[in-house]
Parts: C-alpha cells; structure tokens; sequence
C-alpha cells in the first residue's frame, strides 16, 4: 500500500462484501491490494497498455468488493468493455469501488440494449440510459437529442454485444450514427425513426485494452 492507492484500498476495504471474515489475515489483505492494484494499473488513459495480456478478472473485482463488476463474466462482452473502457480512463475514474460499479451498471445496460430489438430502444429501455451514463465511460458525441438513435444503433448491433465489446468500437457506433443522422436531409432523433447500423469493419479493426 503506497500514498497513491491508499484511498482506494480504503474504500476496498469498507465495501460490505469485504468487511469481516476477508480481511482477517495478511495474505487476504494482500490479495485485495494486489486486485486493485491490477486494476489501477489498467487506466493509464492515452499511455500504451503495459500488460496487454493480463486485464483484471471477475475474482478480482470481487476481491475488491465491486460486487456489480464482479458479476460480468470473464470473457465475455460485458467484461472486455468494462476493462476496454477503464484502459482509456485515467486512475482518478477508478480510484474507489462505487466509481467501478458505476462504470459496470453502464455497461450492463449497454449490453441489455444490444440484446434489444431495434424498434424497442427509448429513453426507458434497460435502466434508462442517459447522455450522462455514456459519458462517465467517456464516450464523446452524445448528448440528450441524439441519445435515442446512439441507444436505436446499439439495439440493432449483434445481440451478444460482440459488436460494443470494446471502447472504440462503441465510441465508433456512436460516432456513426450521430454522423448519419446529420447527413441525412430528414433527420430526426426521435423514437421510432430509422436508425443507422453499425459501421462496416468495426468488429474487426478496434482496439482491445
């Protein structure tokens, strides 16, 4: 534990999940500093990852107490995006367990989305996404006008998410189809209207943190 991590560990440390019987040894106190420094030492914002191979798994968000996080399975959509998107944040995003959480509610109601049928996507849909939510994972273009054709672009991507299981594929999407809606000579974000799909290629070119 160093000055740097010493909020954090703090606010591992307090989560209810970890209170009591998990802190009760060194080695345990230890597997948790060791968690949240993995973690940590994923948001390096705009710096290359230094463990491209290694990113935080579902123990240990658990070890930490982010029970939300915790519960995305390793592997899968939901997971990549969430680490994806904390390798473009900075320590400050991350520093405390409520913040991952927060980070984790978001992506789980984006991938509620895409397993949506395009028609369905509105302000209510999974949890009632709003421009604010999308903006905490950092994504840039959203804003209360556009946000039901951004939410209408991610209902008509792949269900599994595999199409927004990374930061810049998703910030692509949303970037396309805000642009696709300018373009346009009738353009219109309100509910209903047609929505653009995915961009071509996205899939495969974006980079994974």
């Amino acid at each position: 534990v160093t000055a740097s991590n010493l909020v954090s560990m703090q606010s591992a440390l307090l989560t209810a999940s970890v209170q009591g019987t998990h802190t009760d040894s060194i080695s345990e106190v230890q597997a948790i500093v060791s968690a949240y420094g993995s973690i940590l030492g994923e948001a390096n914002g705009a710096a290359p990852d230094s463990t491209p191979a290694t990113n935080p798994s579902a123990a240990d968000y658990r070890l930490i107490g982010a029970t939300v996080a915790a519960s995305l399975s390793n592997g899968s959509s939901a997971q990549l995006l969430l680490n994806s998107t904390i390798g473009q944040l900075g320590r400050a995003d991350v520093d405390t367990v409520p913040k991952i959480d927060a980070l984790a509610s978001v992506v789980q109601r984006l991938m509620l989305t895409a397993a949506s049928t395009q028609n369905a996507a509105s302000g209510t849909l999974a949890g009632a996404l709003t421009a604010a939510d999308l903006a905490l994972l950092g994504l840039v273009g959203v804003d209360t006008l556009n946000l039901p054709l951004v939410l209408g672009a991610i209902a008509s991507s792949a269900n599994d998410g595999s199409a927004i299981d990374s930061f810049d594929e998703l910030q692509a999407l949303v970037l396309f189809s805000v642009r696709s809606q300018a373009a346009s000579p009738n353009s219109s974000s309100a509910p209903g209207q047609a929505r653009p799909r995915s961009p071509p290629g996205s899939g495969s070119t974006a980079r994974r943190r």
